[in-house]
């Protein structure tokens, strides 16, 4: 007989028939449970299933009645001959009792073959057990519908439990012939359950790659009565057992024995909910996108949606392994935020490296190209603080990063930050300090593109580029002497004051922004956008002229660096609740104190610097110079050149070798310098030349090629 505890301990496939004889009952009782409940609530659909379910349990228990009706009358039947015995409502009971009391059946039977006289006995009873047989058949297909409803309508309602502690599960419906509960998930087999996996599992979404078409899911499994999904996953992966088992290594509930059920299992359930189930493209960077010829934003902390080329409105997110995406967090509030940002603005240097931090999005918009804020000078004055809370401005501490690296990967960091700022703490932190590799650095930032790369096969990788402002300090300038002049137009050094900020406005910000921060970024960024493109580019170009006009000592890109920044500026202030003339008088206010840190065009220029190496090296080497000591020239240590009249002249060889040894481009050098008068060239121009040779042929001990100096550009410089 049926168990007189109905929850669904045993189970069959889930065909949801009824036991009634009539196909009108049938038909209704599908109807309710696959259609009708569909489009109600959760709630709503299980108390749909638990009528439905109410009815089975009534038709189980109508069923236990009648199997004891019928094995009591078999047990009293007293007529035994063959007509009796072979009447259709004996030859019931003796099924019955076949199925449910066995003894009773054989008791039967032995009175069939002591009481009917028959010459061929056992042929009679032969028969009369083949009779009954049919009648088996009928009963237990009448007893399995009657189990598989029961079954199937309990694993719907412990499925759809389940599914409604989760907002994706929750409109989705149950997979057919499987029970999801707290046990699991398990495949209804005939009149059992078999385990597919020891906790329930799902796919609660759909990622497509917008640049490949490759499709990741978003898989999930319920742990402690939660659903935990595990990084989105490739497509194929749900139809191969090898890989599906790897994903225990997320804690998804898959191993050996069971990968199987389990492929089998997700592949129905990708099946029947594909459409149904979210949908989104991915693209591996944050930033600006061009997507079905649209252009946004996208940050992690919005809610990007495009209209596909078939009109429909499709999420975009950024890929979960992009590493910026784990640093764009918003926590605490505006509010909190802002009281640490009232206290910085009374610093000129941290309020620009505030706005420095939230600018990037507006090169894009106004074309402007990248460049580097570096802030040098006494450790404790608040420079580190001062990033701090510009990488608060746009998410957490991990933003920042130190030069405690390879350029290279400096730069694949910038790629990876594009349209973001790049913060870099102490350059002094850095075990290869290298001038060189600054250099490059500062060079390839600027650019916004890295190196061209292959693939292993040989083909053509491409080559990153990005679109960002690099934020760093140090207690040393970042670029040498031997810096080239346009290593300085990507880069604004400025030689911060002693203090920044306070060491009590220091530890007040820092208070602040351990508990709020990632909060101010994208209320600037709607601020942006809201101003909109072309207003932005007529504002932009309006402050680079008046800028250009007010600091003419200063080098041009200068000016536009500084735009960019008293944009952001302004921007900020706005969204943050401040008025608009106020804020934009108060940021050219703040442009004009910040200018006042700039270099001169002449303190970056590369002639003065390559002039000053020059007189350097001719200064500390003198004992090498004839003329320069009372020493005969056998008894110099080594010849470096001549003093002779009105000049002085440097051996071509010697000057190259030291420039090589100080990092400066000899040819450059050489070729500044003649520019510049500093070197005098030869006086002939040789036959097939346009111009001189920059050198002369002079005679010291033998004859050798010297760069020409007049004595006058040194004690005048």
């Amino acid at each position: 007989m049926f168990e007189e505890n109905k929850t669904a301990n045993n189970a069959a496939e889930s065909t949801f028939e009824a036991d009634s004889n009539t196909n009108d009952e049938k038909t209704q009782e599908n109807l309710l449970v696959e259609n009708d409940y569909l489009d109600c609530s959760t709630q709503g659909r299980i108390a749909t299933l638990k009528k439905n379910l109410q009815a089975v349990y009534q038709k189980m228990e109508k069923f236990n009645e009648e199997v004891k009706f019928n094995i009591e009358k078999l047990k009293n039947q007293s007529s035994f001959d063959r007509d009796s015995v072979f009447a259709d409502e004996i030859l019931q009971a003796a099924a019955f009792a076949k199925i449910f009391d066995v003894n009773a059946f054989l008791d039967f039977k032995s009175d069939i073959q002591r009481q009917i006289i028959e010459k061929k006995i056992e042929k009679f009873v032969q028969e009369w057990q083949s009779a009954v047989k049919e009648k088996i058949g009928e009963i237990e297909e009448r007893r399995r519908n009657l189990a598989t409803q029961r079954i199937g309508i309990e694993s719907k309602i412990n499925s759809l439990k389940l599914f409604a502690a989760d907002d994706v599960l929750n409109k989705l419906n149950p997979i057919s012939g499987y029970s999801v509960s707290e046990r699991g998930v398990e495949k209804i087999v005939g009149e059992r359950l078999v385990e597919v996996c020891a906790e329930p599992i799902a796919i609660k979404g759909v990622l497509q790659n917008y640049e490949d078409d490759t499709i990741k899911l978003i898989l999930s499994h319920m742990r402690q009565g939660k659903w935990k999904d595990i990084p989105a996953q490739p497509a194929e992966v749900i139809s191969s057992r090898r890989d599906l088992v790897k994903l225990s290594a997320y804690g998804f509930p898959i191993a050996d024995h069971n990968s199987l059920l389990a492929v089998e299992y997700l592949y129905k359930f990708k099946s029947a909910h594909l459409d149904k189930l979210p949908f989104a493209y991915t693209v591996p960077n944050c930033g600006w996108r061009k997507m079905f010829g649209q252009e946004f934003f996208i940050d992690p902390r919005r809610n990007c949606e495009i209209l596909d080329d078939d009109g429909n409105t499709k999420k975009i997110i950024v890929d979960e392994n992009n590493i910026l995406v784990k640093s764009l967090k918003s926590v605490g509030t505006l509010a909190e935020w802002k009281k640490a940002y009232e206290i910085a603005k009374k610093s000129v240097i941290a309020r620009i490296t505030v706005a420095a931090s939230v600018a990037p999005p507006l090169l894009e918009l106004v074309g402007e190209r990248n460049f580097v804020l570096y802030i040098h000078g006494k450790t404790k004055g608040g420079k580190t603080l001062s990033q701090s809370l510009g990488a608060s401005a746009v998410g957490n501490e991990d933003l920042i990063i130190t030069f405690d690296g390879t350029n290279n990967g400096l730069l694949a960091m910038a790629a990876e930050t594009t349209d973001y700022p790049l913060f870099i703490d102490e350059k002094q932190a850095s075990d290869k300090p290298l001038k060189e590799q600054f250099q490059r650095f500062i060079y390839s930032v600027g650019n916004g593109k890295g190196r061209s790369r292959a693939n292993k096969d040989g083909s053509f990788k491409g080559i990153r580029k990005w679109k960002n402002i690099t934020i760093c300090n140090g207690e040393t300038p970042l670029l040498d002497d031997n810096a080239t002049g346009g290593s300085y137009t990507r880069l604004l050094q400025i030689h911060a004051p002693k203090t920044i900020l306070s060491a009590g406005d220091c530890k007040t910000i820092r208070d602040i922004i351990k508990e709020n921060y990632g909060v101010a970024f994208t209320i600037f960024l709607e601020e942006v956008l809201k101003y909109g493109k072309e207003n932005l580019n007529k504002l932009f170009q309006d402050h680079c002229e008046a800028f250009q006009s007010w600091f003419t000592d200063t080098l041009s890109e200068y000016s536009r660096y500084l735009a960019v920044l008293t944009l952001a500026d302004y921007f900020l202030n706005v969204a943050l609740g401040e008025n608009a003339l106020k804020a934009s008088a108060d940021a050219i206010k703040t442009a004009k104190a910040f200018a006042a840190y700039f270099p001169t065009i002449e303190e970056v220029a590369d002639a003065p610097r390559e002039k000053d190496f020059v007189t350097d090296f001719i200064a500390q080497n003198q004992r090498c110079f004839v003329g320069a000591t009372p020493l005969e020239i056998e008894q110099l240590p080594s010849i470096y050149g001549k003093f002779e009249n009105n000049f002085i002249y440097v051996s071509v060889p010697v000057l190259k070798t030291a420039c090589k040894n100080a990092g400066f481009d000899s040819q450059k050098v050489v070729a500044d310098l003649v520019e510049d008068g500093f070197f005098v060239p030869d006086d002939k121009i040789p036959k097939g030349r346009k111009k001189p040779y920059p050198y002369v042929q002079k005679k010291i001990g033998t004859k050798m090629n010297c760069y020409r100096i007049p004595k006058e550009k040194i004690s005048d410089d």
